[in-house]
């Protein structure tokens, strides 16, 4: 269920969206429940109606990012960087 939650809140989504996305499949109670457990975990930020889910991860990263290639990539976005490291060379 959690990861439901997080999924759907990958982008920033209402919590009225967000409850008609997953109350049929969950029941609005349980739904409810996981948003304020993540919540309470710091792993979901609330901004009024707006939730946003925390934890990141881009699709095709296999990790999370290194300290030394965040700090290399400074001031250009670390994920062009990490695929064009990653993609082989011909």
């Amino acid at each position: 269920m959690a990861t439901a939650v997080l999924a759907a809140c990958a982008e920033i989504q209402g919590v009225g969206p967000l409850l008609k996305l997953l109350a049929p499949r969950f029941g609005a109670d349980v739904v409810t429940a996981a948003v304020s457990e993540l919540e309470a975990l710091d792993l979901l930020l609330r901004e009024g109606d707006e939730l946003l889910a925390l934890p990141l991860r881009q699709p095709g990263f296999a990790r999370a990012p290194r300290h030394e290639e965040i700090r290399a990539s400074w001031g250009r976005s670390y994920f062009h960087h990490a695929q064009q490291v990653a993609e082989p060379v011909a």
